[in-house]
Order: structure tokens, then C-alpha cells, then sequence
């Protein structure tokens, strides 16, 4: 049963450091696409 339990364990790690990574890809993408709109208005009005 402790085997299981430290398998669970690990595989539970593994999980959250993968949602973890993923929530940062995610989190990034956003502000860059954000930062990116921000940055197109500012150039379409700058060069009207």
C-alpha cells in the first residue's frame, strides 16, 4: 500500500507542476496577445 500511496504522490506532483506549466503558458499568451492589441491600436493611431 505504501508503494501506491508514493506512486499516487508523484503522480499527483507530476499533475500539478504540469497544470502549473500550462497556467503559465496560458497566462503569458494572454498578455501577450494583449500587449500585442495594445501595441496595433498605438501604432494605427500614431500613424493616421
Amino acid at each position: 500500500m505504501t508503494g501506491f500511496h508514493e506512486t499516487a504522490q508523484r503522480f499527483f506532483e507530476q499533475t500539478v507542476e504540469t497544470v502549473r506549466f500550462l497556467f503559465s503558458i496560458h497566462v503569458f499568451l494572454h498578455l501577450f496577445l494583449f500587449l500585442n492589441d495594445k501595441f496595433s491600436v498605438t501604432v494605427y493611431y500614431s500613424t493616421k
